[in-house]
C-alpha cells in the first residue's frame, strides 16, 4: 500500500511541480505555526521583546535569588532578573549580604594575624606574633614600649617594634634599659 502512495505523491509531484511546491510550502507554514504555539523557542518576527522572551523561555523562576558579584538580584514574576537593593559590602551568598570582611583582606587581633575567608568571616592566620602585628602579618623584633641597653646606650621599643636610642649613653652603666650608678 505505501509503495502505491509513494508512486501517487511522485506523479503528482512530476505532473504539477507548481502545486506540489504550493503544497510543501503551505506544510512548511503550518509546522512553524505549530512550534511557536508550543514555545519551542523559535521566535515570530513581531515578538522582540525581551521581558516576553524571559516569559516564554524562562530566564529565572519568579521569587528566586542569586548574586551577581555583590549585587543581591530576584527573580521577578516576569522572569526577569533585577537587583535588590544595593551592593553587599563584603560577600554576598544566594541573593543576601554576609560576612563582616571581604575576602583575602588581612588584619590583626593584637599580636594574632588573620586572614578573611571566602565567607566574609576572620579567621586565625597562623601563631600568634611575638613582637608586633602589622596589617595582618609579624613584624618588629622587640615589643613596643620594652627597653634594654645596647651597650652603655639605653634603648626603647617604638610602636612598630624597632629598638630606638632613647637619651644619652650612661656615664657608667646601663642596666634594663636605664642608668645606674654614678
Amino acid at each position: 500500500m505505501r509503495n502505491q502512495a509513494d508512486r501517487g505523491v511522485s506523479v503528482a509531484i512530476a505532473h504539477h511541480p507548481l502545486r506540489a511546491l504550493a503544497a510543501v510550502a503551505a506544510l512548511a507554514a503550518v509546522v512553524a505555526l505549530a512550534v511557536v504555539g508550543l514555545g519551542c523557542g523559535v521566535e515570530s518576527p513581531d515578538d522582540a521583546s525581551a521581558e516576553a522572551d524571559a516569559i516564554r523561555f524562562g530566564r529565572c523562576a519568579p521569587g528566586a535569588h542569586r548574586c551577581s558579584g555583590l549585587q543581591p538580584q530576584t527573580c521577578s514574576a516576569r522572569g526577569i532578573w533585577q537587583n535588590a537593593g544595593a551592593a553587599c559590602p563584603f560577600v554576598c551568598s544566594a541573593g543576601v549580604c554576609a560576612g563582616v570582611c571581604t575576602p583575602g583582606a588581612r588584619r590583626c587581633n593584637g599580636v594574632q594575624p588573620q586572614t578573611c575567608d571566602a565567607a566574609g568571616t576572620w579567621q586565625n592566620a597562623g601563631a600568634a606574633c611575638p613582637f608586633q602585628c602589622t596589617v595582618g602579618v609579624c613584624s618588629g623584633v622587640c615589643t613596643p614600649g620594652a627597653i634594654q641597653c645596647n651597650g652603655t646606650q639605653p634603648q626603647a621599643c617604638d610602636a612598630s617594634g624597632t629598638w630606638q636610642n632613647a637619651g644619652a649613653p650612661c656615664p657608667v652603666v646601663c642596666l634594663a634599659g636605664v642608668c645606674t650608678g654614678t
